[in-house]
């Protein structure tokens, strides 16, 4: 599946499959811990399509990814709408992330003290931009982070998502 295709839409931004692919590498572990823990399942060349009862791996992953996918639109809404973040998709935290690891490379290079990682991954990155945003919206006063999504999803694309 072509990566830039697009698989939904939440409050009128896209969701690429690239984003889900990305979500679903974060839920990875969790799917397989879960599956480990209820069937004591073991991840092996079929287990992503296996059927365990009324579960299905691969279903199991792409529902949590999307899930996550949910509550991360909710608190880049409310960054937009705060005026803590000028854009809300994927391609945006990818270009912030590349931004960051410029200036933390400029002050390598003039040995100044980093803190955290000298180069953001992607999922490192990830995780420190969303606790960036929901410590922003703490700082003004913004705990409640549930509010309604306007959301389209492509189901064909979403269920031929894989990993």
């Amino acid at each position: 599946m072509d990566n830039t295709i697009s698989i939904a839409r939440i409050n009128e931004r896209s969701i690429s499959a690239e984003e889900l692919k990305f979500y679903m590498s974060l839920e990875k572990a969790n799917t397989v811990n879960y599956f480990f823990q209820k069937y004591k399942a073991e991840v092996d060349q079929g287990f992503w399509n296996l059927k365990f009862d009324q579960e299905v791996p691969i279903e199991f992953l792409r529902n949590s990814a999307w899930h996550l996918i949910q509550k991360d639109q909710r608190i880049k809404q409310l960054a937009l709408d705060n005026r803590l973040l000028e854009k809300a998709d994927f391609i945006s935290m990818l270009e912030a992330m590349e931004e960051e690891n410029k200036i933390r490379e400029q002050m390598i290079q003039e040995h100044k003290i980093i803190y955290g990682p000298t180069k953001f991954d992607r999922r490192s990155y990830y995780f420190y931009y969303m606790s960036q945003l929901e410590n922003q919206l703490k700082k003004i006063g913004i705990i409640d982070f549930d509010q309604p999504l306007d959301i389209t999803l492509d189901s064909v694309a979403f269920h031929q998502m894989t990993l």
